[in-house]
């Protein structure tokens, strides 16, 4: 899918990802102003949320529940570009990093074969991996304070458990390393507001995708006057 960028808003539950994603969301569709471009965001999982729920105990059936609910997600996203016919920059609230966490590093699954797996089976050898991921970390405590106020919760932000959210936060800082190919970007959210990491997360799209397209110069935009 060669007009499909993704831009993956990752980290343990309780760290912001989800209110970041959407206030910068809104900050660019605001700042875009062209016809030939269009943005979109999702939550994963997108499809099969109530059998994930219910098979939340079951480590390889939650595995292949969200590789089909993220292959049915590039399914349709590629209808749309092949409709539209322009290019489509994705907001992904959670994307393959979650999986590689939760599901597999997590329960001490070989990576490796994993990769493999999704990447001839699920992407199709396409390379369906993020243009940037943004790894959020917060202190426990504060991750544990949000979570406690947050109405709905879905699946691991009913975990609570101190031990395992640190093992999941330093799994994905542990990301970069393995991935050494790939751009992270990571942003403690414990003591900044929405608004300035929102600003600041906006700040870095804008300018390697948007404005300088650094990596594959397909987006070519005019800007609103800021």
């Amino acid at each position: 899918m060669d007009l499909l960028d993704i831009i993956a808003f990752e980290g343990v539950d309780g760290v912001g990802k989800t209110t970041i994603m959407s206030v910068v969301y809104q900050k660019l569709l605001n700042y875009i102003n062209d016809n030939n471009q269009k943005i979109l965001s999702y939550a994963e999982p997108s499809y099969f949320k109530e059998l994930i729920e219910e098979l939340k105990e079951d480590n390889i059936s939650l595995l292949l529940l969200f590789l089909l609910s993220r292959r049915k997600l590039l399914q349709n996203i590629k209808k749309e570009i092949e409709r539209e016919k322009k290019p489509i920059l994705v907001l992904l609230d959670r994307y393959i990093d979650s999986t590689i966490v939760y599901q597999i590093l997590y329960n001490k699954l070989d990576l490796k074969t994993f990769l493999q797996f999704q990447d001839i089976i699920f992407f199709e050898n396409h390379n369906n991996y993020p243009l940037i991921t943004f790894i959020f970390k917060a202190e426990t405590n504060e991750i544990i304070k949000r979570i406690k106020l947050k109405a709905n919760k879905f699946l691991f932000d009913k975990d609570l458990e101190i031990k395992r959210i640190e093992l999941i936060q330093e799994l994905y800082l542990k990301l970069p390393q393995i991935f050494a190919n790939r751009v992270f970007y990571i942003i403690d959210t414990t003591n900044e507001t929405i608004e300035s990491i929102s600003n600041k997360v906006f700040d870095i799209i804008k300018t390697k995708i948007l404005i300088n397209n650094i990596i594959n110069k397909k987006y070519l935009i005019e800007s609103k006057k800021q």
